[in-house]
């Protein structure tokens, strides 16, 4: 599936679908620290990470008016996993990157929950404290994929494979909430989803990933 179809199937997408969207893309990458050691260890130690997921989650199924002074917390801790680099240009991550790459579909999934009535464009949750940006709805909950999508690309020895692997997941997901149509959203609908092999761990992972500079390399 090509970025623009993707753009086409979340127009068409109602909000509970939307939400739901990025709630399942911050899932995948909470699914795949639990794979890996460190990070799963880092993650019982962040309930804010995993009450915000939570509180997609809720909101995709129940049409409940969030807990904002919650969003401005959980928006507040997750922002400091990624801090300027001590060295040179970019950013140190402080916790694991399947972690850190949660953030990405978290903002993109609480900034529909914080502006439920938009349909088109809305203000972005900026992941570096910034001010807003105004954003198209179909491109920016489409770029949710981007979470997992890095994740598992900074994993594994093979990125290819583990991009091409996750995204496969990703579209059959889109396509189930795309089929759901205009009926009440359940998680149920997006249970049972086949998931992909996974390979050899990367040496940098193993080593522990420092920071965003170290993703082109």
């Amino acid at each position: 599936m090509k970025t623009a179809d993707r753009e086409k199937i979340v127009a068409a997408l109602p909000f509970a679908s939307r939400v739901a969207f990025c709630a399942f893309c911050a899932e995948r990458c909470l699914g795949e620290a639990r794979r890996h050691e460190r990070a799963r260890e880092q993650l019982a130690h962040e309930p804010l990470l995993e009450e915000g997921v939570a509180l997609l989650w809720r909101r995709a199924e129940h049409p409940l008016e969030p807990d904002r002074a919650r969003v401005t917390a959980i928006v507040d801790h997750v922002r400091g996993y990624e801090v300027a680099a001590k060295h040179g240009e970019g950013t140190d991550y402080t916790v694991d990157v399947a972690l850190v790459k949660a953030v990405i579909p978290l903002f993109k999934g609480l900034a529909l929950v914080l502006d439920p009535s938009a349909h088109d464009e809305l203000d972005s949750v900026s992941l570096d404290g910034g001010p807003p940006n105004r954003v198209r709805i179909p491109r920016y909950v489409a770029g949710a994929i981007n979470g997992p999508y890095q994740s598992v690309s900074l994993i594994y020895a093979d990125h290819e494979a583990a991009r091409a692997g996750e995204m496969a997941v990703l579209d059959v997901a889109l396509e189930r909430l795309l089929a759901l149509g205009s009926a009440p959203f359940s998680r149920a609908v997006l249970d049972g989803l086949a998931d992909w092999p996974r390979g050899e761990v990367g040496a940098r992972y193993v080593r522990g990933i420092a920071g965003s500079h170290d993703e082109a390399d």
